[in-house]
Formats: structure tokens, C-alpha cells, sequence
């Protein structure tokens, strides 16, 4: 997994965010997952890589409606979370993740899923630190997980 350099732009996360769940809806409607969507409608623009991040939130989108396999709903949010930062918020309604795993999940090849590589998160975790970003994890067993992930602003 070699990063590559970043092509870096003004990217609308609002807007990329938007795309990728108009994207999954309809192969995930039908199982049961619904999608919510909470933008801040004022959040400046970050600079990023915008095939990176669309690959990065693309990951997380899907694992968060693979932990659904019975449906529920995903929780999309985004909030300025400071004067330098955006924070986009991905909740699930999935099993959670025992807290024993939860360091874990960022490792290369670390997996729960009976055909999962373990390449998806390790490849988010790379593809935020390239950004100067940073990603937190929490998750109740039963209730479900949240991924945070912030980025830069400007």
C-alpha cells in the first residue's frame, strides 16, 4: 500500500459525503439500511485529495452497512468542529466492537469478517494521516459504532 502523492484541492466534503451515500442507497435500501444525513451547511472547504477522501469515507460507509446485516440506520454528520477543523461523524447501529478489539481495527490485515482482507480501515488511517487528520473510533457492544474522523480546514 504505497501512498501516493496527494493531489490536493478544495474539496466540499459536504458534497462528497452527499455523492457516496446517493451512491450506496440504492444496494442498500433494499437490506434494511436506512442513510441520515447532517450536514452543516456552512462548512468551509477542506484541502484534500478528493479521489483519497471519496476512498477513505467510501470504506467506513461500507463497513458501517456491513455491520447491519439485519438493516438499521447509518448516521452521516458533518460540524466545523473548531476554527481549523471539519469532523465528519459516521454512526452505525451494528453489533459494536468489544473494546479488547477497538486499538486493533487500524491494523494492517486485522479483520472480523469471514472474507475481509483487513486492508479497508488501515487504508482510512493512511489516507487521514496524509491529510494531517486524525481518526477515533467508539463503539458500545450492541448499541453500535461511530468513526470521527477530523480534517484540516484551508
Amino acid at each position: 500500500l504505497r501512498p501516493r502523492e496527494l493531489n490536493l484541492n478544495p474539496v466540499d466534503l459536504n458534497g462528497l459525503l452527499q455523492g457516496l451515500i446517493a451512491l450506496l442507497e440504492p444496494e442498500w435500501q433494499p437490506k434494511g439500511i436506512r442513510f441520515t444525513f447532517r450536514p452543516e451547511s456552512a462548512l468551509p472547504l477542506v484541502t484534500g485529495d478528493e479521489e483519497l477522501l471519496h476512498q477513505a469515507f467510501m470504506n467506513i460507509l461500507l463497513n458501517a452497512c456491513q455491520a447491519m446485516p439485519s438493516g438499521g440506520t447509518i448516521t452521516v454528520a458533518t460540524t466545523r468542529e473548531s476554527r481549523d477543523a471539519a469532523k465528519v461523524s459516521i454512526a452505525d447501529e451494528g453489533p459494536g466492537i468489544p473494546a479488547e478489539d477497538l486499538e486493533k481495527i487500524f491494523r494492517l490485515y486485522y479483520t472480523t469478517k469471514p472474507d475481509g482482507s483487513g486492508i479497508g480501515l488501515s487504508l482510512v488511517y493512511r489516507i487521514v494521516q496524509q491529510h494531517d487528520g486524525n481518526i477515533d473510533v467508539s463503539s458500545e457492544v450492541g448499541r453500535g459504532t461511530t468513526m470521527t474522523v477530523r480534517l484540516p480546514l484551508g
